[in-house]
C-alpha cells in the first residue's frame, strides 16, 4: 500500500519507427532552464514544447528538468498536450524532487506522442488536475501520458519507457494510455513498452463512470483495440486506487506481456458501485488476439470486483498471486472473485495466497462450444493457500454451451462457507439439449475444509445432461455433508479421499452422490461423527462401488453390522460380495438392508 502525496512513480510512453536507428555518439542534454522554463515559472507549457522542438529538430536527446515545481497551465496543454517527438528522453532529479504539476481546471492532456518512438519518461512525479471530459467523449483525455499509433502510421514504432516515476490525481480513463489505432488491416505494431518502479495514488473523485460498467478508470491501460502490442514489461508498479476503478489493464491484441511484482491496494473501494467492473489487474480480449500474458507476484490488497479479471484471453499465466480481501458480492453482470477467468483458455495459476475474499475463485468457461465439440478450457489451479473467504471455487457453465478440461491439484482451501461449486443447473427456460455445462473437472491432492453447514465439493449435473469425466482424488473433504453430486449424467469417479462430516447436521450423510450415471467409488473413508451420523448416500446411482471404510456412523444394520450405505431403493451398482446397504429410504415391503451378492445382484440383508 502506497501513502503520502508522493509515493512513487508511473509515466512514460516509448515508441520508435522499427527501422529507425537508434542515434550515434553521446545523447545531447539540454535543460529546461535554458528555455525560460523553471519552478518559478507560471506556466511552462511553452518553455517546453521549445525545448522539445529543439530536441526534434536536432534527431533527440534529453531534456533535464530541475528539482522543484514545475506548473503547467491546462488551458495551455489542451487535449492535444506537449507532443513528445521519436528520440527524446524527459529526465527529472527523482521523482520525490522534480514535479510536473497541472494547474487550472481545463480538460486536457499533459503528453501526446503520436507515430513517434524511441520516448522515455524517468525520474519525476506528474500531479493532474482531476478533469476529464464527460460520458462517451472521454476517451482521449484526463491523461498524464498518450502513446498512440494512428491510423496515418506509416511504420512500426517501438521503446517507450516510463521509469521512476510518480504519478496522481488524474480523471481521465487512463492516466497513462498506450494505444494502437492503426487498424489490424495495416499490419502496423507497437513494441517495447518498459514500465519499471512507478507509483500512484488516486484522490477522491478520480473515477469515471463510478455507475458505469462500460467505462474504464486505470492508471496504466495497453490497448491494442485496432492493433498488435508486443513485448511489454511492467515491473514494480505499485499504488492506491482506492477512488479509481483499475490499476493495470491489458486490453485486446497484446502479445507477450509481464507484469512483475504489481502491488494494487484499494481498487475501486471508494465512491464506486458494485458490479460495474473495479479490478486491481484486468486483462481482457474480444478480439481473440492476446496471447503470452505473464502475471508474477502480484499484492493486491481489498480490491472491490477482483484482483485479477481475466476475459476471453488465451495464454495466460499467473504465478504465486496474493489477493487479499476482495468484497464485491454482486455478479448480475459480471463474475465477481478474487482471480476471475470469464471465457478464458489456455490459463494457469501456480502458487499464491488468498486470503479473506467473499469469493476466491470463479471460472466462466468461454460461451462458443457446444455437446458435439465442447470448448477447451485447458485451465489449472495448482499449489494455492486459501483461507478465510465466505467461499472457495465456483466453476459455472456458459449458458447454452458446453467446456471440458479443468484441473485443481495441491491446493489448501479453508472457507468460512462452501469450498467448491460446480454449477451445471440446467437454466429454467433453456432445453436440456441445448443446456450449457462443464465436463472434464479434476480435484487431485487436495485439501478443501468448508464451514460448518457447508460442503467441501458440491457437484450439480442436470437431467438428460452429459457432463462428466469429474475426478476426485486423494483429497481431504471436511464440513457438513461436505461430498455432494446430483444428476451427474457422465462419469464421476472419487478415489483414496478422506470424507470427514463435522456433525452439525444430525442425519445428514458424509457424502450424498446421487442419481450419477456412472459413479467409480474405491478406497475412500467416511467419517460422520455427529448423530444418527450417516455414511453415504448413493441413491439412483449406478456404477461400481469398492474398498470403502466407515467410522463413527451410529446407525447399525441388524446383527449390530457397521453401517455402510444409506441407500434409495434396491442398489443399482456393483459392488463387494457381502457388502451391506442400510435401506432408511426403503418403499413398501422392502428389507431394511441390502446384501451383495456378487456384481450387481442384492439381496434382501
Amino acid at each position: 500500500m502506497v501513502h503520502g502525496a508522493l509515493a512513487a512513480g508511473l509515466a512514460g510512453l516509448v515508441g520508435a519507427a522499427a527501422q529507425e536507428p537508434a542515434p550515434a555518439g553521446p545523447v545531447r542534454r539540454i535543460a529546461l532552464a535554458d528555455f525560460g522554463g523553471g519552478p518559478l515559472v507560471g506556466d511552462n507549457s511553452a518553455a517546453l514544447r521549445a525545448a522539445l522542438a529543439e530536441l526534434a529538430r536536432t534527431g533527440g536527446g534529453a531534456l533535464v528538468l530541475a528539482a522543484g515545481t514545475h506548473r503547467f497551465l491546462s488551458s495551455s496543454l489542451g487535449q492535444g498536450g506537449i507532443v513528445l517527438p521519436s528520440g527524446v528522453t524527459l529526465s527529472g532529479a527523482g521523482r520525490e524532487r522534480t514535479i510536473l504539476a497541472i494547474t487550472g481546471d481545463k480538460v486536457c492532456n499533459l503528453f501526446v506522442a503520436t507515430n513517434a518512438g524511441r520516448i522515455a519518461v524517468e525520474d519525476l512525479a506528474i500531479i493532474g488536475n482531476n478533469v476529464a471530459m464527460a460520458g462517451a467523449t472521454i476517451y482521449g483525455s484526463g491523461s498524464a501520458i498518450r502513446w498512440v499509433l494512428d491510423a496515418q502510421a506509416t511504420a512500426d514504432v517501438s521503446d517507450f519507457a516510463l521509469r521512476r516515476v510518480h504519478l496522481e490525481n488524474f480523471r481521465g480513463p487512463d492516466w497513462v494510455a498506450i494505444e494502437n489505432a492503426a487498424g489490424f488491416d495495416t499490419g502496423r505494431e507497437m513494441r517495447g513498452i518498459d514500465i519499471a518502479d512507478v507509483t500512484f495514488r488516486s484522490r477522491p473523485g478520480n473515477c469515471v463512470g463510478t455507475d458505469n460498467i462500460s467505462l474504464n478508470a486505470a492508471v496504466l491501460c495497453v490497448n491494442g483495440h485496432s492493433g498488435v502490442i508486443r513485448d511489454v514489461n511492467v515491473s514494480l508498479f505499485s499504488g492506491d486506487a482506492r477512488h479509481i476503478k483499475s490499476g493495470v489493464i491489458l486490453y485486446h491484441a497484446v502479445l507477450d506481456a509481464v507484469l512483475d511484482r504489481v502491488t494494487v491496494a484499494n481498487a475501486g473501494r471508494d465512491g464506486i458501485s458494485d458490479d460495474v467492473g473495479a479490478y486491481a489487474i484486468q486483462i481482457y480480449d474480444n478480439v481473440s488476439r492476446m496471447q503470452g500474458i505473464t502475471v508474477r507476484n502480484p499484492v493486491l490488497a481489498a480490491p472491490r470486483s477482483a484482483g485479477i479479471y481475466v476475459a476471453s484471453a488465451a495464454g495466460v499465466s499467473i504465478v504465486d498471486p496474493v489477493v487479499i480481501g476482495q468484497t464485491d458480492r454482486r455478479d448480475t453482470n459480471l463474475p465477481k472473485a478474487a482471480i476471475v477467468f470469464n471465457g478464458a483458455r489456455q490459463w494457469s495459476v501456480e502458487g499464491g495466497r488468498l486470503s479473506g475474499n467473499w469469493r476466491d475463485l470463479h471460472i466462466v468457461p468461454h460461451a462458443s462450444g457446444d455437446a458435439a465439440a465442447p470448448a477447451i478450457v485447458e485451465g489449472s489451479v495448482r499449489g494455492i493457500r486459501a483461507e478465510g473467504g465466505e467461499s472457495g471455487i465456483l466453476i459455472h457453465h456458459a449458458r447454452g454451451h458446453a467446456a471440458r478440461g479443468i484441473a485443481i491439484r495441491d491446493c489448501q482451501w479453508r472457507t468460512r462457507g462452501r469450498t467448491v461449486l460446480v454449477d451445471n443447473i440446467q437454466d429454467a427456460q433453456t432445453a436440456a439439449a441445448n443446456a450449457g455445462y462443464v465436463s472434464d473437472i479434476a480435484f487431485q491432492n487436495c485439501r478443501f475444509d468448508a464451514g460448518a453447514g457447508a460442503r467441501a465439493i458440491e457437484i450439480w449435473g442436470a437431467p438428460g445432461l452429459p457432463a462428466g469425466n469429474f475426478v476426485i482424488e486423494e483429497c481431504i473433504l471436511s464440513g457438513t455433508n461436505p461430498l455432494f453430486a446430483l444428476d451427474v449424467g457422465g462419469s464421476l469417479r472419487i478415489r483414496k479421499c478422506d470424507v470427514r462430516d463435522l456433525g452439525t447436521m444430525p442425519g445428514m450423510p458424509a457424502a450424498s452422490l446421487r442419481n450419477c450415471a456412472r459413479l467409480d467409488l474405491s478406497d475412500a473413508t467416511f467419517r460422520s461423527p455427529g448423530q444418527q451420523g450417516i455414511g453415504i448416500d448413493l441413491g439412483g446411482s449406478k456404477g461400481a462401488v469398492r474398498g470403502l471404510q466407515f467410522f463413527g456412523a451410529s446407525r447399525t444394520l441388524p446383527a449390530g453390522r457397521d453401517v455402510s450405505q444409506l441407500g434409495r431403493g434396491r442398489p443399482a451398482f456393483a459392488c463387494d460380495t457381502g457388502q451391506s446397504i442400510q435401506n432408511l429410504e426403503r418403499a413398501s415391503g422392502e428389507p431394511a438392508a441390502w446384501r451383495c451378492l456378487g456384481g450387481h445382484r442384492w439381496g434382501a440383508g
